[in-house]
């Protein structure tokens, strides 16, 4: 089709300017608090950090609460696996934070976590806390 090349590259241009890539999307649906293009872009992305994980359940638990709870306790058990020599008073500590960001007292909720994660070297995940944090006005 003459034309039709150049009309594509400029359409395919514009597409991924708007859009931009899976992780920018993420990362921007994330500032924005929008639950729904946050989830849509971590099922293209594939498997997340631990860090954004937990951003993801952040945002799903100030868009979509039902969903929160599943997502805290998957996020938990990642958690578990994943920084190595997670003891049990952490452990318990994490499932009880989570548990009380939900409530209208998040904050000390927040703290707790952010020690835990500190504790664990989990930098990123305590990064997408405070972001939350910051968002949230906490």
């Amino acid at each position: 089709m003459p034309g039709g090349g150049e009309r594509d590259r400029l359409c395919e241009h514009v597409f991924v300017s708007i859009k931009g890539s899976p992780q920018l999307f993420f990362r921007r649906s994330i500032e924005q608090g929008n639950a729904l293009n946050a989830w849509g872009a971590a099922h293209e992305l594939g498997r997340l950090s631990l860090g954004d994980a937990l951003a993801l359940s952040l945002v799903v638990l100030d868009g979509d609460r039902p969903r929160y709870g599943r997502l805290a306790v998957r996020w938990t058990g990642r958690l578990v696996t994943e920084a190595g020599g997670l003891d049990l008073d952490d452990l318990a500590l994490t499932a009880a934070a989570l548990a009380a960001l939900r409530g209208e007292e998040a904050g000390p909720a927040a703290a707790t976590l952010a020690a835990v994660l500190e504790r664990r070297g989990e930098h990123g995940a305590r990064q997408a806390l405070e972001a939350w944090g910051r968002r949230r006005g906490a």
